[in-house]
Formats: structure tokens, C-alpha cells, sequence
């Protein structure tokens, strides 16, 4: 299957020349299809690892595997499809609902293995509240059998189901190509049908209103019945003598059965997204930079927006939007709340929490996400073009009308505090608490959050200060990048975006002095009984922060990825695959780090760790070959082919450009920049930036080897 810019002649030739020696065995091995029967028989199981960080819960429901062939199939595929939808909405409204039980629940249907689909429920449990826990997400599900879902739940799940089809089908004609061959290669191993996305959407719109409310009820109660189900309990090994046994479990869903229970409402926020439109404001100067194809509006309220449209997708608009200050202009006794501050935007915008905002906003694709970050704070979001002006709403209530939502906050605060219980069953998080810790200089700012944390967590703080870092428009930096005319959206700009307030308080990030240590450091932590390591090396220090630089970095990240990965993973088969990471910053000094990871069994970390450090003298002693160098220039060039045509990648390189104050036409020389890295080049950032001075190691090991 080949898929993407390609002459089909000529590939097919190529294909051809390539393969056609290939000769087909006499005697064909049997391609064994493995199957789970069916007996109706029930199963219950508990399996118990004290690494195990919480009480899981499973109840799995098999039924035969029914294949995509037919029309029929596939009506049944949207059946089970909107069902999905529908059961989600219901288990996000229940944890609106104050005092949770449990942690967090969630039920599906989906293919599971061995020619076998399940209805699957779990349940992730609280400490004591075990039965409360499973019967509070087991009667939601005895409802949806007992009394099905209601008309105005199903007209919402079809619209959802419509809108995301016509979005696939708009953008038909710049389908990535991996997704493509994946459909394929189902076609031809598993028999799935592949109509194409025209087929799709076309059917799926002359098919979805002939699917009544009675045929998707009686999906529930095919699905959820009393044979082939099997329930299954993960548990931490010290809570092991705490779990219920089949014939517990058992009783607490026949208690539920018994029960007398009342058919749910669909609750609808009836109110407008946004009740009075804001007062526009004006754009006061325009700028374009044309050898991009950038355009740059200031508004009246200070406001700076960073346009490029692109046809790069026929129905997408990507934007993000930062301003300096983030938590860095709070004081270390407020930093805890600073830094949560973002769970705000969890508890909705205006009248509407988070459920009533997915209802009145059925059908329709877009989101606008704020967040807080240590030296900005910002948006991030995406549209259709057709929901252009309703992204702009939500973005506007983001930075306008914040909800606070204390039922929602103590539901987060009680779940923390039960899953921070077991925090350090897991060895994989003692092991990055550490690493964070000592890359941090152990500032109070790189502690890992802990039940003394959560204890200073205050509703009324995070909100207040929410509303601080977004109180002030005027140190925004909007960015827009898609399928959209500045002419057709320039008005909406003014006014979602014109109207935002601001205080022109002209904010800066503050300098909080913290960097990874200099210096050389080995650390190995022993947690946890898998007979495996994890090595981290970090190399870190000051840096010359320039355009040329940072491509010489990039290259000497991808000669030392080769490297180690040849020597490592190919001559010594001892890892699977090391990665190699770089990454460099202005502001608000400049620096630098490499950051170098593997797994391997634990008798070999020290002699890897010792083999990458040799790799590193090699470059020093005598730069990259060429044909290393060669590798790292075509690999650059054909990934920045495909990121010039894309919005997202697009969007990120106009942020990053705007907020370290560099030339946006930078990218223009970007193959330029490629072709004049030379070795030389190379083997001096090695010696400067890999110069042995600065070296942290850290392992982690299975306790047993502590001994």
C-alpha cells in the first residue's frame, strides 16, 4: 500500500523492480485466526501489584464481533457510535454531582480481542467507598437499561456524530496520508469496508434520522445482560484483604437492580452562549509582512493578532495567544494556588457548566482552552470556519466571565487527596519526583504536589487569580492560522477580541533563577520489582542563543541520536531505543540542555551510560562523519517540507517567533541554515555544549538490586 505525492506509474514500476523476486512458498503457513469463545458462562478475577496506584473496577459484557461490511454493519456502527456518545454525556453530568463516590467511571462499546465486541464499564475506586463507588456508576448504567435515553440526548449524540463526518469529508482532499493506509491495510487483513469518506458522510446523512430512540434503547439492553460477563478487580497488593469477592460484587449489583429507580432528565441550559454582544472595537494599524503571508492587526485595546491564512485544510482555524507574567509574578506562599489557577477554566464559561456547554453547543467543532504557565499565560484553541464566531464567543467568557464552581472543586480536591494516597506506589513517579526535584535546584517551585500542597489549594484564590492573568488584554499576542479571509473575519476580531478589557499594565515575566545544576552527579533510585532500568543523562548549562546555533544543536542532537542508537541498540541489542532530546531558551537567560534516555536491563545501565559518554568524546575528538551530517540535512528538509504546509506547525513557529522577539522571516533561510552546518561546526558545539563538565545521571533499578 503506498500513499502521498507519488507518480502511480512510476511507484508502481518501482514496487516492481523491487519486489517481484519474491517467490511464493510452496507450502503457505496458515495465518491462525484466534478467537474467545462464548459459553455464557461469568468469570470474576482479582489481581493485585503493589505498584498498583488505585482500586480498579471492570465489568466487560462480550458479545460476537460484528465485522464492517455491509450497510447494516454500519448502521449498526452508528448505532453503537451515538450510544457511546450518549452514555458519556451521562457519566460527565453525574460528576457535576457533589460528593463523588468514586474517582472517575466511564462505560463503552468497542471492539475487544479474539473476534469478540464488550460493553465495558470501569470504575476507578475510592478508599472505603468501595460498593458506594461501583453502585453509583452501576445505577447509572441499570437506568440507561431500565428506562433508555431520552429524544433530545439522541439529537444531540447525531449532531455531534454529522458534524464530525462533513469535517472528515471537507477536508477529503488533504486526508493524511498514514491515515489512509491504515484504512486500507484493514481492508485487505481484517475485511473492513473502506467506501471512501464521500460514501460515509453521504450515508451517514441520509441514514442517521431514520435511527429511532427505541432501536438505540434496545442496544442497551442486548448489550447489558446477565451471561458473558466477566468482572475484573486491579488492585494495590496492600489493599488486598480489603476487596469484595464475586459473591460481594455480586449483591451490590442485585441491590441496585432491586431498586426502585426514576428515569433521568435531560437538563438544557436554555440562555444564549453570550446574552448582549460586546462593543467592538477598531483595528487602529495593519501591517503585512508578504514574503510570509502574514498580516498584523493592533487594536484599539491593545491587542496584537498574527493572521496567515492558508488553504493547507479546507475546514480549519488553529489559534493560540500568549502574554508575558504567568506564575512568576507570584510570590512562592502563592504559587500553589498560581499554578492551579487553570482548573478554573474546568467549571465552564457564564450560566453553563461543562455538561450544559457540550449540550448547547451540539453539532458544532471548535474549543478555546486558557492556561497559566510559569512565564506566560495564554489560549489555545481550533474551529471550523463555520464555528469561527462561536470560538470567538467561548474565547471572549474565557477572559470575561470565568465560572467558579464549588461542587465541581471539591470533587477535584477529594480526588486528588485519595490519589495522592498512592502517589508513590508507582516507580516511575518516585523516579521523575526525583529527577524534577534536583533538575529544579530543589526550588520550592520543582517540588512535586503532595496532600501539603492540596491543603493550600483555595477556590476563592484561583479564581481571583484567573481573573488577574486575564484581566488584561493588552499584553496579548493572538495568533490565527487557517482557512479564513482577514477581510470576512476582521470584523468578528474587532469584536470578540476588541472588546477583551485592558489595563495596559505593560507586564514582564519575572527571572526566578532556576536552571538545571552544573556540576556532576550520579543519582539511583530503587523502587518497584520489574527486572528492568531506566537511565536518564541531563547535560545542561549556558547557551549563545541564535538562529545558526540552534541548527547546529539540532544537528548535533540528531550525530549523537545516530550514534547511540547504531552503537546501543544495533551492535549492542542491549536497549530498544534510546532518545536523544534537545532543547534551548532566550529568556529569560539563555541555556541549554540535552536530555538522554534508555531502558535496558539493570546489570547493563552504567556500561550504556558509559558508551553514550564515549559517543560524546568521539564528536568532540572528531565531529561528525559526513555521512551522519548528510542524514540529519535530508531528514530537516523533508520535515520542514510537510510542516510549511501545515497550520498547527505554522502556528507553533509564529508563537515561538513573537515570543522570543525574533524575525518571523527566519523560516524563509530555513533550508539555507540546513546546508551551512558544517562538521566543524558540529564538533564545536560538542566540545563546547557535551564538554563533560556538566553530567547528571540518574538510574532507576528494581529494589532487589539495592541489596
Amino acid at each position: 500500500v503506498v500513499v502521498g505525492d507519488i507518480d502511480p506509474v512510476k511507484t508502481e514500476a518501482l514496487v516492481k523492480q523491487l519486489f517481484s523476486d519474491l517467490k511464493t512458498p510452496t507450502s503457505e503457513r496458515v495465518r491462525t485466526l484466534y478467537t474467545v469463545p462464548l459459553t455464557g458462562q461469568n468469570h470474576f478475577l482479582q489481581v493485585t501489584d503493589k505498584e498498583m496506584p488505585q482500586t480498579v473496577l471492570q465489568v466487560m459484557i462480550k458479545h460476537p464481533e460484528e465485522k464492517l461490511i455491509t450497510e447494516e454493519n454500519y448502521i449498526h456502527s452508528m448505532q453503537r457510535a451515538l450510544f457511546n456518545e450518549m452514555i458519556a454525556e451521562r457519566f460527565a453530568e453525574l460528576a457535576q454531582k457533589p460528593g463523588l463516590p468514586y474517582l472517575e467511571a466511564g462505560a463503552s462499546i468497542s471492539g475487544f480481542f479474539g473476534r469478540i465486541d464488550a460493553f465495558s464499564l470501569e470504575v476507578a475506586l475510592k478508599q472505603g467507598k468501595f460498593k458506594e463507588g461501583f453502585q453509583t456508576a452501576w445505577e447509572l448504567v441499570e437506568i440507561v437499561k431500565r428506562f433508555g435515553f431520552t429524544q433530545s440526548e439522541l439529537d444531540r449524540a447525531k449532531k455531534n456524530y454529522v458534524s464530525f463526518l462533513e469535517t472528515a469529508f471537507k477536508e477529503k482532499s488533504k486526508t493524511n496520508s498514514e491515515s489512509l493506509v491504515g484504512e486500507y491495510q484493514r481492508l485487505y487483513l481484517n475485511q473492513e469496508a473502506s467506501p471512501g469518506i464521500t460514501w460515509e458522510f453521504d450515508f451517514a446523512k441520509s441514514h442517521i434520522d431514520q435511527i429511532t430512540l427505541d432501536q438505540i434503547n434496545a442496544i442497551v439492553k442486548d448489550y447489558i445482560r446477565e451471561q458473558d460477563r466477566d468482572i475484573l478487580i486491579l488492585a494495590p497488593e496492600k489493599d488486598k484483604t480489603l476487596l469484595p469477592d464475586s459473591a460481594t460484587v455480586m449483591s451490590w449489583m442485585n441491590e441496585v437492580n432491586q431498586k426502585k429507580l426514576t428515569a433521568a432528565t435531560d437538563e438544557i441550559n436554555k440562555k444564549p452562549l453570550l446574552a448582549v454582544a460586546p462593543v467592538s472595537g477598531k483595528v487602529v494599524e495593519k501591517k503585512t509582512i508578504p514574503s510570509i503571508g502574514v498580516s498584523i492587526l493592533t487594536l484599539s485595546n491593545g491587542v496584537r493578532i498574527i493572521l496567515k491564512p492558508t488553504d493547507f485544510k479546507n475546514d480549519e482555524i488553529r489559534f493560540a495567544a500568549f502574554s508575558p507574567g504567568g506564575t512568576s509574578l507570584y510570590s512562592d506562599a502563592n504559587y500553589v494556588n498560581a499554578a492551579n489557577a487553570g482548573l478554573i477554566a474546568g467549571f465552564g464559561v457564564g450560566d453553563f457548566n461543562p455538561v450544559q456547554l457540550d449540550k448547547m453547543l451540539a453539532g458544532r467543532i471548535f474549543e478555546a482552552t486558557p492556561y497559566i504557565g510559569e512565564r506566560t499565560q495564554g489560549i489555545q484553541g481550533y474551529s471550523t470556519p463555520k464555528d469561527f464566531e462561536t470560538a470567538l464567543q467561548l474565547l471572549y467568557l474565557r477572559f470575561t466571565r470565568p465560572r467558579k464552581d464549588s461542587d465541581l472543586y471539591n470533587n477535584i480536591i477529594n480526588s486528588t487527596r485519595e490519589e495522592l494516597a498512592n502517589r508513590y506506589s508507582d516507580p516511575a513517579v518516585v523516579f521523575n519526583d526525583t529527577v524534577t526535584r534536583i533538575l529544579g535546584n530543589y526550588n520550592y517551585r520543582r517540588q512535586p504536589f503532595s496532600v501539603e500542597r492540596l491543603n493550600q489549594l483555595n477556590l476563592d484564590k484561583l479564581y481571583r487569580i484567573y481573573h488577574e492573568r486575564f484581566s488584561d488584554a493588552s499584553g496579548f499576542t493572538f495568533v490565527f492560522v487557517g482557512n479564513f479571509s482577514i477581510d470576512s473575519i476582521r470584523p468578528l476580531l474587532e469584536r470578540y477580541l476588541g472588546s477583551l478589557p485592558s489595563l495596559h499594565k505593560k507586564e514582564s515575566a519575572r527571572d526566578l533563577g532556576i536552571h538545571i545544576p552544573g556540576g556532576q552527579l550520579t543519582k539511583k533510585v530503587f523502587k518497584g520489582s520489574e527486572n528492568k532500568a531506566t537511565v536518564k543523562m541531563v547535560i545542561g548549562g549556558n547557551y549563545v542563543y541564535s538562529t545558526e546555533n540552534n541548527m547546529v544543536m539540532q544537528a548535533l542532537k540528531e550525530v549523537l541520536e545516530i550514534k547511540t542508537t547504531q552503537h546501543l541498540r544495533e551492535d549492542e541489542s542491549e536497549v530498544y531505543s534510546p532518545s536523544i532530546q534537545v532543547a534551548y531558551s532566550k529568556y529569560p537567560h539563555p541555556r541549554y540542555s540535552f536530555n538522554i534516555s534508555f531502558g535496558c536491563a539493570p546489570a547493563n545501565a552504567d556500561h550504556l551510560m558509559k558508551d553514550v559518554l564515549k559517543e560524546m568524546d568521539t564528536l568532540r575528538k572528531n565531529g561528525p562523519t559526513q555521512e551522519d551530517l548528510d542524514k540529519f540535512k535530508a531528514e530537516y528538509k523533508r520535515v520542514h517540507e510537510v510542516q510549511i504546509t501545515d497550520n498547527q506547525s505554522w502556528l507553533n513557529y509564529l508563537l515561538s517567533q513573537y515570543e522570543n522577539e525574533e524575525d518571523p522571516n527566519q523560516i524563509l533561510n530555513y533550508n539555507q541554515r540546513v546546508d551551512s552546518v558544517t562538521r566543524a561546526m558540529v564538533q564545536k558545539a560538542a566540545q563546547t555544549y557535551l564538554s563533560g563538565v556538566n553530567d547528571l545521571r540518574f538510574v532507576l533499578l528494581p529494589e532487589q538490586t539495592s541489596k
